[in-house]
């Protein structure tokens, strides 16, 4: 019984390596992208809400250094591959988030038929995305059972952040993610063929028979992982997970810092190879494409953004209702550099000229807000 303990808490703690989200609307992975990463003190942290201050200046960090690093999966043109601590992680993105297809390594495969999520489409302060999943495990070629669960992720928090070199970083977003997470060993189950079979026709799992067997499962695994972002960034800067089995002293924690370098030199790196639509909005060459944004209302904005080699940020909008408009430019390390705002009106067709001549080449965020509900968009200044 203990080691099929240990097999549900190993499976949710290498989760740890893959959740990242974003602190910009649309939460994407994108491929080629490098992380770095050290094992750090787990620190727990009870403050959330608007305000809170994350003090990281008393942890330790582990001199052993690991990468994630993202690529396109050959068998699934719209998935990509997470690779991280000898683990491939398969996801897909989809406008109401990323989710978790499955993953495997020289001990383990998971499959799931409903998809664990991993980052969801925005990071709106209060927040919520619940949702289920189901799927099956083999470790070892030989153990098979179905896993099954919940999960309830949430933005909290809103802060700063003190860093372990004593630097500070302003408008830190704090998710929490929190799984139940049950399991079944198969002892009449032979080969995978079989186990695939029982679980994804003969006997599948709803929402309803999901919540019915974790309301008797004594095993239930309850697992916390906690995230802080830096504006704009797809990777947190402090990542925890603390991961037990309910009314039993077995569990694990873990943590892991990402500093905020290593994200910028990523950034920097995917420049000379971003995509098509991102060139059109860093350079003055082309028209640029069209993107649409909608708001939880119901409220759209069709947008264009062109960096031009001069060093203005034209964005030229159309908004479906009438509205008051805010657009800033912030420095990836959250200093506003430039701004406009728009009274309310119904007015439909803005053309904004956000000027950044004066400052340095480099990685910018755009914040659009829209009657006080607020995106944003990376962009490139070279």
């Amino acid at each position: 019984m203990k080691l099929r303990l240990i097999h549900t808490l190993f499976l949710l703690c290498i989760y740890l390596g893959i959740n990242a989200q974003q602190n910009i609307c649309n939460h994407t992975y994108h491929i080629g992208d490098k992380i770095e990463r050290q094992q750090a003190t787990f620190k727990h942290f009870d403050q959330k809400g608007e305000g809170a201050i994350w003090d990281l200046t008393d942890i330790n960090l582990s001199d052993n250094v690991s990468w994630l690093t993202i690529t396109s999966n050959p068998q699934d043109e719209h998935g990509l591959i997470i690779n991280g601590l000898n683990t491939r992680y398969f996801c897909h993105q989809n406008e109401t988030g990323t989710y978790l297809d499955g993953y495997e390594n020289n001990q383990s495969k998971i499959s799931y038929k409903l998809t664990d999520l991993i980052a969801p489409p925005n990071f709106v302060q209060n927040s919520m995305t619940t949702g289920y999943f189901n799927g099956y495990a083999i470790y070892s070629e030989s153990i098979y059972s179905r896993i099954y669960g919940t999960y309830e992720c949430q933005v909290d928090g809103l802060g700063t952040m003190l860093l372990p070199s004593g630097d500070t970083i302003t408008g830190v977003t704090r998710v929490h993610i929190q799984k139940h997470t049950g399991q079944q060993y198969l002892k009449n189950i032979e080969h995978a063929k079989a186990l695939r079979l029982l679980v994804d026709s003969v006997n599948i799992y709803t929402h309803d028979s999901i919540i019915q067997h974790l309301a008797v499962d004594s095993n239930l695994v309850e697992t916390n992982i906690y995230k802080w972002y830096a504006q704009g960034e797809s990777y947190p800067i402090y990542e925890t997970l603390d991961s037990h089995v309910k009314g039993n002293n077995i569990g694990f924690k873990v943590a892991y810092y990402y500093s905020p370098q290593s994200l910028k030199d990523n950034e920097y790196e995917k420049s000379g190879d971003i995509s098509q639509r991102e060139r059109a909005k860093a350079t003055s060459n082309g028209r640029p494409s069209i993107s649409r944004h909608v708001f939880s209302n119901g409220t759209f904005i069709d947008y264009s953004v062109n960096v031009t080699s001069d060093g203005n940020v034209n964005v030229v909008m159309f908004c479906s209702s009438r509205a008051k408009i805010d657009c800033n430019i912030h420095t990836i390390d959250g200093m506003m550099v430039c701004q406009q705002s728009f009274k309310e009106s119904s007015k439909k067709t803005y053309n904004i000229c956000l000027p950044l001549s004066s400052h340095s080449h480099g990685i910018y965020i755009l914040y659009i807000s829209v009657n006080g509900q607020q995106f944003s968009e990376k962009f490139i200044y070279k």
